[in-house]
């Protein structure tokens, strides 16, 4: 019982901690503001930390007690784990390693057709059906379904053997 009251308690001081954290800067700006452009005094200095306090415990009750997403099994953030670890992942960054990595906000496709209009000689039709086969398992309602990531790492399999591309010892990829 007393373990239990001691983390109730860390996690309430935690909390309050990170409200107090996040109210400074809108303090300090408040500060400056009246020191330096008002050029005057802070009234009531006890009132107004009393009320920052009032504020902190609010931000508390309203924010910090709520359930949290990704806490519960299945949920959204395991999903995208899973996509994550996927075999075009996988492939993305051992281009990436190799000198082609895909740009911020680029989609798969997009990135693949840039490649391909480099003539990188990295891309070919196993990894055309991956980036295809990436989009069913991240996106359409049946792209978990038995059999598609077994499908994927065939595709991969099938890139490396078409494109000569291995991974050396230190996990970059290199051409045959």
């Amino acid at each position: 019982m007393r373990a239990a009251m001691r983390q109730l308690l860390h996690d309430l001081l935690r909390s309050l901690g990170d409200s107090v954290r996040d109210l400074m800067p809108i303090v300090l700006v408040v500060a400056f503001f009246q020191l330096f452009v008002v050029r005057a005094p802070l009234p009531d200095l006890g009132g107004l930390l009393g009320g920052a306090l009032l504020v902190c415990v609010w931000i508390y009750l309203r924010l910090f007690r709520r359930p949290r997403a990704g806490r519960a099994a299945g949920s959204k953030r395991a999903a995208v784990e899973s996509v994550r670890s996927s075999a075009y992942f996988l492939a993305e960054s051992e281009l990436a390693r190799a000198g082609y990595p895909r740009r911020p906000g680029e989609t798969p496709l997009a990135w693949l057709g840039r490649l391909a209009s480099g003539r990188c000689p990295f891309v070919s039709d196993a990894l055309r059906a991956l980036v295809d086969a990436h989009y069913q398992y991240a996106y359409q309602p049946d792209g978990d379904r038995p059999g598609l990531q077994a499908e994927m790492r065939e595709l991969m399999e099938r890139w490396h053997a078409e494109t000569g591309v291995r991974r050396t010892a230190r996990g970059r990829p290199s051409a045959r």
